[in-house]
């Protein structure tokens, strides 16, 4: 880690980027259509931050200045937007696909 704290102000960043290429690669495999595939690169950006950002404090030795970017915190960022993704998948199969025009039934 650099005197500055530089490796660990580019986590952000990096795990926004990890998690955007998974959601993208996610969303050519699994929907169609352009807002499921925002959908998918947000969760994925969500899922990447929180694990790059709070796993390693939870599950690693603290080191002065957070744990920045390592192997280590990159395959928890990349599993926890997996996660995510699969957990958005699971939810799109059991409620299905949003309409924006259905209407409610009375009674």
């Amino acid at each position: 880690m650099d005197v500055h704290g530089e490796s660990s102000a580019m986590g952000p960043y990096v795990w926004c980027v990890l998690g955007a290429l998974l959601g993208w690669a996610a969303s050519l495999v699994t929907v169609k259509g352009f807002v499921p595939m925002v959908e998918s690169i947000a969760v994925g950006m969500f899922g990447a931050f929180l694990g790059g950002e709070f796993l390693p404090q939870m599950l690693m030795v603290p080191t002065p200045g957070g744990p920045g970017v390592s192997p280590a915190t990159i395959g928890m960022a990349a599993g926890a937007a997996v996660a995510c993704l699969l957990l958005l998948a699971a939810m799109r199969r059991s409620v299905g696909p949003m309409k924006p025009h259905k209407k409610r039934k009375p009674g």
